[in-house]
């Protein structure tokens, strides 16, 4: 087969998306992994769900160690009354090794079904 070198930037981007669409025990070596977004199943969609959303990723990428800095943000939005869109923003991307490569902002964005727990990524 062939062989290719990941960026540190792809890595990174395939961590998060990971560590989103991982529900928690469904990576046997560490079963604390994931954002664990099942938990909102069947919650209302307002202003009060979507923080306590925003933050549970937030804490389920820092406590993963995937991203820790200032460098990124997430919103989560309203979509329809039972679906809701979270964007991950980044600042800045890993450097790679080649300092000519200059930081770029990247965008993350996913769709949460209220009614069935699901997350989804949206190309």
């Amino acid at each position: 087969g062939n062989l290719a070198i990941s960026t540190a930037s792809i890595s990174m981007l395939r961590a998060i998306s990971f560590c989103l669409l991982t529900e928690p025990n469904g990576y046997k070596p560490h079963r604390d992994f994931g954002a664990n977004v099942t938990n909102f199943l069947g919650k209302p969609n307002n202003s009060n769900t979507r923080s306590m959303i925003r933050l549970q990723i937030q804490h389920g990428l820092r406590d993963q160690g995937i991203l820790t800095g200032p460098e990124y943000s997430v919103m989560v939005v309203s979509v329809s009354p039972h679906e809701i869109g979270i964007i991950i923003r980044i600042d800045e991307i890993m450097i790679e090794s080649s300092t000519e490569v200059e930081p770029k902002e990247m965008i993350l964005a996913y769709k949460y079904d209220f009614n069935n727990g699901t997350l989804e990524a949206v190309a």
